[in-house]
């Protein structure tokens, strides 16, 4: 089984979701991070350079087809190794074994999305707009903004994906701004009560 952290980009999914793994004992998966590693794997970027930076270059160059079958193989690499450790049963114990960071634009990726969807329970992680705006600009203008308004941009993007998360997701965990180190304990002990069947 896999816990799914889906949410817009800079709302903590990696953050909470490597902190939660590591709380409980789990394997932790950022998708981003395995595409980069089949780049790697192929010679198409260096091995220690930033994920991020990788991502970014590699949508600007190839763009979002290329980048949508890129997740594809990312997603198909993840449920790969779920299943060589966990196999097929189903083994209650093993509900939050793994966490998986997904990219912000997965869940619009049907590709990839329905081939994780089967193993998993899914959280939205449901952060306000405005500040995850301020974050994004922070680290420049992503090139799908480019040549619009950025706010308007961001402002339609986070409400059309706010709709579709909430129908993907099994749970929604508001986050109302608050720091890492206030949310992970209350995001692990919501694992914590999944696995128990609470």
């Amino acid at each position: 089984m896999v816990v799914l952290l889906l949410g817009l980009k800079h709302c903590g999914k990696s953050s909470l979701g490597r902190g939660a793994a590591h709380a409980l004992g789990s394997r932790f998966f950022d998708l981003d991070e395995v595409a980069v590693e089949l780049l790697q794997a192929r010679g198409e970027c260096l091995p220690q350079e930033e994920s991020a930076k990788v991502i970014r270059r590699y949508y600007e160059q190839n763009g979002r087809d290329a980048f949508r079958t890129l997740e594809r193989s990312a997603a198909l690499t993840v449920v790969r190794r779920v299943n060589s450790t966990v196999g097929t049963a189903a083994d209650p114990a093993k509900k939050s074994s793994n966490i998986c960071a997904l990219g912000g634009g997965t869940p619009e990726n049907e590709a990839a999305y329905t081939l994780l969807r089967p193993l998993s329970w899914a959280i939205y992680l449901r952060e306000r707009p405005e500040i995850l705006f301020e974050r994004i600009v922070a680290g420049g203008v992503p090139p799908f903004f480019e040549g619009q308004d950025p706010w308007e941009a961001f402002s339609a993007l986070a409400t059309r994906r706010d709709a579709l998360y909430q129908s993907l997701s099994d749970e929604v965990f508001e986050l109302e701004g608050q720091s890492i180190a206030v949310l992970l304990p209350k995001l692990i002990q919501r694992i914590e009560e999944y696995q128990d069947g609470r």
